[in-house]
């Protein structure tokens, strides 16, 4: 049974040919290379939908559906490198799920067997996506409610002759209960 892991990126939008049309790109973890690795991973992105999966790995062996991991610290999660994207994934992916541009860089090896990184795209931040759809992330933040506020809850009343399944004879009513943050 191979292990979940769910990556801050939506698959639609960094590598979109991954699900369109099977395309394989090479990911695996950057740390931890000098253990063996004893797990086998999935890996899942944080949008909306079910389908923000992974499907196909290469590994050693080939093409796996799991990729190999050394043992995973939830604490200390590894830093995973995801290859061979760019600018036309880049453009396919556009603003899908409003995560903008994601951070991209560099990796330079050199002879003597230094490495530099260099970040060659920042990438979007919340606040810059929440303007591209007409929206103030400062109205929101002052609007969003804090631990112990009211927060406005949809609910449903439904006469006693109608199944609550159904919804028929059924209102939708507008009532304020405390937040558990």
């Amino acid at each position: 049974m191979a292990d979940k892991i769910y990556v801050n990126f939506s698959l639609f939008q960094s590598m979109p040919d991954a699900w369109g049309i099977d395309q394989l790109f090479p990911v695996m973890p950057l740390e931890g290379l000098n253990k063996s690795p004893e797990r086998r991973a999935v890996l899942l992105d944080i949008t909306c939908d079910s389908d923000g999966a992974i499907d196909h790995y290469v590994d050693g062996d080939g093409i796996a559906t799991t990729m190999p991991m050394p043992e995973y610290d939830p604490e200390n999660p590894p830093m995973l490198g995801f290859f061979m994207v760019g600018a036309y994934q880049e453009i396919l992916g556009n603003m899908h799920n409003l995560f903008g541009d994601t951070e991209a860089v560099d990796v330079f090896v050199f002879p003597d067997g230094s490495v530099e990184v260099e970040l060659s795209d920042e990438g979007d931040t919340v606040a810059d996506m929440l303007q591209y759809v007409q929206l103030d992330p400062n109205t929101l933040l002052t609007q969003f409610p804090r631990s112990g506020e009211k927060i406005p809850v949809w609910t449903m009343r439904c006469s006693s002759s109608s199944s609550r399944s159904s919804r028929r004879d059924c209102t939708a009513i507008l009532i304020w209960k405390t937040s558990s943050r």
